[in-house]
C-alpha cells in the first residue's frame, strides 16, 4: 500500500517539467537564496530525514490500519517531495534551474462487505516554485471505487466501478492570471469467468475536461473509451487473448469541431510465466484513426513487457511500444488571437529497469528509456512550414529507497532526461536534469 502511494507520486515533475518548457521564464526571480544554496538544502533535508529514520525505533503496535470505524478501516498519508531541476535549453537560456517543493496529505479508507470492497482515496497536492513563485499551483484528486465478486466456483462475475476528480488550480501557461482544471473520469468493468480456461472482459469509461478560463475553454472536451477481451488459458501459466478497444474524443467548443476524432484498435495478444522468475506480455495490433476534419490514420500498434528476476532479491524489467500519440497547445494566430493546435506522432519506445534489495530496508533503482518520436505536422506552431519533425529522447535514472516499514518509505531520485529534435523548432531541444527527495507515510 505505501509502495502504491509513492509509486503513484513518482514522477511528481513530469508535468511541471513539459510545462517549465512550455512556458519559458516569466516567473519572477526572489532574491536572496542563489541556486549553491538550494542544492545544498535538498542535501542536507534528504540526510536529515533520512538519519532521523535510521535511527527511529518504530514501535510495534503501530501497524497498517489501527483506525476502524466499524469494519472501515481509515489510513491518514502525507508525501513530501523536494525537487531540484536543471534545464539547459539553448533557445530558453532564462529558465535555468528551480527547487520545487510539494506537500501532499491524504486519507484512505477501505470498506470490505463480505467479498466485496468499497475504497476511497482523497489527496491534496500544494507545489511551490522557489525562483517562479507564479507558477505555483495546489490541487485535488478524490478516488472512489467499489469492487464486486458474484457466483462461486469455475463461474464468476465480477464488476468494478469507479470515479476520480482532479481539481488543479495552476496558472494559465499563454494568459494572464490563473485557471482552474476540473476532470471527472467515470469508469466501470465486467469480467465474466465462464469456466477454468474463459474469461470475457466488458469495460466502459468517460473523461470529461474542463478549464475555467474562456482561452483555455477551446480544450474543453469528453473523451469515451470501451474496451472488450476474450481470454483463453492454453496452458497452466499461459492465457492468449484479443483484445479490442475503441476511442472517441468529443471537443465541446464549435471552432475544434473538426479535431474530434474516433479511435479503433484490434488484436492478439499473449501473457505467460514460463518459470517461477520469467513471465511477460506481448500484444499487437492495427489501429485506425479517424479526424472530423477527413484526416486518416492507419498503423500498427504494439506493446512489449517482459520481467525476469535474476534472483530473489534482483528483478530485470524491459518494454517496448509503438503507438500514435498527440497533443495540444496554445498559438497566436495572425490577429494575435489565441487559438488551439495539434501536434500529432508516432511513438516508438524501448526502456529498461534494474531493481536490487540491498538489504531488508533498502532498494536500489536503475532505468533507461530512449524514445523516438515521428512527427506528421509539415507547420509548426508559429503557422510556418516546417520539415516533419523527428525526435530522440535519452533519458536514466537512479534512486535509493528505504522502507524500514510497509507504511513508511523514503525515496532518493536523479533522472538526466536529453531530447534533441531534427525539426529546428525552439524549445524543442534541452538537456533536463532532476534530483529528487520524498517521504511518504500511509498508516
Amino acid at each position: 500500500m505505501m509502495r502504491s502511494l509513492l509509486d503513484e507520486r513518482r514522477y511528481w515533475m513530469s508535468e511541471d517539467k513539459e510545462s517549465a518548457s512550455k512556458k519559458g521564464g516569466g516567473g519572477q526571480k526572489k532574491e536572496g537564496e542563489g541556486l549553491g544554496q538550494q542544492k545544498r538544502r535538498v542535501f542536507f533535508v534528504a540526510l536529515m530525514i533520512i538519519t532521523i529514520l535510521l535511527l527511529l525505533q518504530i514501535r510495534p503496535g503501530w501497524a497498517v490500519g489501527n483506525l476502524h470505524l466499524g469494519q472501515m478501516e481509515i489510513h491518514p498519508g502525507f508525501m513530501l517531495r523536494e525537487t531540484y531541476y536543471k534545464m539547459v535549453d539553448v533557445d530558453y537560456p532564462e529558465r535555468g534551474a528551480d527547487l520545487v517543493s510539494a506537500y501532499s496529505p491524504g486519507l484512505r479508507a477501505e470498506w470490505p462487505i463480505r467479498r466485496h470492497t468499497i475504497k476511497a482515496d482523497w489527496l491534496w497536492d500544494f507545489v511551490h516554485y522557489r525562483e517562479h513563485s507564479d507558477w505555483d499551483y495546489d490541487g485535488w484528486r478524490l478516488s472512489t471505487t467499489g469492487n464486486f465478486l458474484f457466483g462461486q466456483g469455475g463461474r464468476q462475475l465480477a464488476l468494478d466501478l469507479g470515479h476520480v476528480q482532479n481539481k488543479i488550480d495552476e496558472p494559465a501557461e499563454l494568459t494572464e492570471g490563473r485557471r482552474m482544471r476540473t476532470e471527472n473520469r467515470y469508469s466501470s468493468k465486467l469480467g465474466l469467468n465462464c469456466n477454468d480456461n474463459l474469461r470475457l472482459d466488458f469495460s466502459y469509461s468517460l473523461a470529461t475536461y474542463r478549464y475555467s478560463d474562456s482561452a483555455q475553454s477551446l480544450d474543453n472536451r469528453n473523451e469515451d473509451h470501451y474496451e472488450t477481451s476474450v481470454n483463453m488459458r492454453i496452458k497452466p501459466k499461459t492465457t492468449i487473448f484479443i483484445l479490442g478497444q475503441y476511442y472517441q474524443t468529443d471537443y465541446r467548443d464549435s471552432r475544434r469541431y473538426t479535431d474530434d476524432s474516433s479511435t479503433w484498435i484490434l488484436g492478439p495478444g499473449i501473457r505467460w510465466e514460463a518459470t517461477a522468475r520469467l513471465s511477460g506480455q506481448i500484444r499487437f495490433g492495427f489501429s485506425r484513426k479517424k479526424y472530423q476534419e477527413g484526416e486518416e490514420i492507419n498503423m500498427t500498434v504494439a506493446t512489449v513487457n517482459l520481467t525476469h528476476r535474476l534472483s530473489e532479491r534482483t528483478r530485470f524489467e524491459f518494454g517496448l511500444e509503438k503507438g500514435d500519440r498527440e497533443y495540444s497547445w496554445l498559438k497566436m494566430d495572425k490577429s494575435g488571437k489565441l487559438v488551439e493546435d495539434f501536434n500529432k506522432y508516432t511513438l516508438h519506445q524501448a526502456r529498461i529497469s534494474l531493481d536490487h534489495q540491498l538489504t531488508y530496508k533498502f532498494r536500489a533503482l536503475s532505468g533507461f528509456t530512449y524514445e523516438f518520436d515521428k512527427y506528421r505536422n509539415t507547420v509548426n506552431r508559429y503557422g510556418r512550414p516546417q520539415d516533419p519533425r523527428r525526435d530522440s529522447i535519452y533519458a536514466w535514472r537512479i534512486g535509493l529507497r528505504y522502507q524500514p516499514q510497509e507504511w513508511l518509505a523514503a525515496d532518493l531520485r536523479f533522472e538526466n532526461r536529453h531530447r534533441q529534435s531534427s525539426g529546428g523548432e525552439a524549445g524543442s531541444d534541452y538537456d533536463n536534469q532532476i534530483f529528487s527527495f520524498s517521504l511518504g507515510l500511509l498508516l
